[in-house]
This record gives structure tokens, C-alpha cells and sequence, in this order.
């Protein structure tokens, strides 16, 4: 209830200027798209540069339930929700207690709630990251790369996950649960995952991209 009922509510107080008004910014080419049939006529592609697997699943918002406040959250709602179905999943591994105790936590924490109300890149890239590492668990490396690579492409920022994910894997190692091959074919299944998504974008839109990523870089 926390991350769906009046979506289209004003954003929380607890948040500031730039974090609300980065809500256009991901939705723009989606919303045009729906609108009005084509991309932006400016050239500003930042969505597509830096989230294209977001704006994807803003696009088909948009065009099953209309162009809105509520619908451009709607994403993010959903990914929030699904974090914390992979949060139990993962958790219930060790004891019904810790399965609890770790939903209640991801639910609630407040940074990630704020989130889920907002229609920016970073539930959606979250939601796959705890995908990615529930896959993991499970040794399951193939998905567990695809969905990291889709964590990535749904804000480009998430790459500071990887390390992350690298450290469970070579604790895995360590314990014997995973081979040096599956931390190959992890990276491998990542790094085709990205390529597949950005290099199409990069090849139609190789100009503004690099604009966008020249002008933010600097």
C-alpha cells in the first residue's frame, strides 16, 4: 500500500528539488513516443543514454494505461514491490525469523520507499540486482549475468554493483559453491546483455548519445 495508493500524489518532503524534478528527465522519450508518435524533436536522448531498459518499461506504462503522474510510478511501484519478494526469498534461506525480520527492513527503509514513488531509473535496477543475487543463491549464474546486466541498463550509475556481486561470487569460491567458470560466463552473460541493449541505441543515436554523455561527465 506504502508504494502504490495515489501514486500521483506530490512527492514526499524528505526529497529534494533535483531528485523530483529527475523524474522528467527519465521519462521524456516514453512520453513523447505515446504522445506524439516520434522521440524528442531536441535531440535530448538522456533517458535512452543512461536508463533505455527503464524507459522501455515506461513506454509500455504509458501506452496500456495513458500518460501521467501515477503511470510514470507505476514502474518503479512494481520493481519496489518485487524487491522485497526477492528480499524474503532470499532471506527464508536461513530461518523464518531472518526471512521476516529482512522483509520488514526492505519494505521500510525509507530511502528505497521514496524511491518507489518516483519515476526514476533506480527501483527498477534494484529490483534486478535483487534478482540477480536471488539467482546467485541459487547457482543459477546465466540469469543471475542477464539480470545484472538489465540492473545496469536501467540506470547506467548501477555498474558500482558490480564489485558486489563479484565479492559473492568469490566468496562463493572460497566455499566451493562456484567454479572460476561461472565467474567467466557471469561477466560473459553481463556484458552481452549490455552490449545487446546499447549498442542498437548507440548505432541510431550514436551522436546525441555522446552528447549526453560528454555534457553529464563533465
Amino acid at each position: 500500500l506504502t508504494r502504490v495508493v495515489n501514486l500521483a500524489a506530490d512527492p514526499s518532503i524528505l526529497l529534494d528539488s533535483g531528485q523530483v524534478g529527475d523524474e522528467g528527465f527519465w521519462i521524456y522519450n516514453a512520453r513523447n513516443l505515446v504522445l506524439f508518435g516520434q522521440t524528442a524533436i531536441d535531440d535530448f536522448y538522456h533517458d535512452l543514454a543512461a536508463a533505455p531498459v527503464f524507459s522501455f518499461f515506461s513506454l509500455v506504462s504509458f501506452s496500456l494505461f495513458d500518460v501521467g503522474f501515477g503511470q510514470a510510478r507505476l514502474v518503479s511501484a512494481i520493481s519496489g514491490l518485487l524487491t522485497v519478494i526477492f528480499a524474503y526469498l532470499l532471506a527464508r534461506k536461513f530461518s523464518p525469523k531472518v526471512a521476516l525480520l529482512s522483509t520488514v527492513f526492505v519494505a521500510f527503509n525509507v530511502l528505497l520507499l521514496l524511491h518507489n514513488r518516483l519515476a526514476v531509473g533506480e527501483s527498477l535496477s534494484v529490483a534486478f540486482l535483487s534478482a540477480s543475487v536471488y539467482f546467485l543463491a541459487k547457482r543459477q549464474i546465466l540469469p543471475a549475468g542477464v539480470l545484472a546486466g538489465l540492473s545496469i541498463m536501467s540506470k547506467t550509475t548501477s555498474f558500482i554493483y558490480i564489485p558486489s556481486l563479484l565479492l559473492i561470487m568469490i566468496w562463493g569460491l572460497v566455499e566451493k559453491k562456484f567454479k572460476h567458470k561461472d565467474i567467466v560466463n557471469f561477466l560473459f552473460s553481463t556484458g552481452l546483455v549490455i552490449l545487446a541493449i546499447f549498442v542498437p541505441i548507440f548505432i541510431f543515436k550514436g551522436q546525441e548519445i555522446s552528447l549526453i554523455y560528454k555534457t553529464f561527465g563533465v
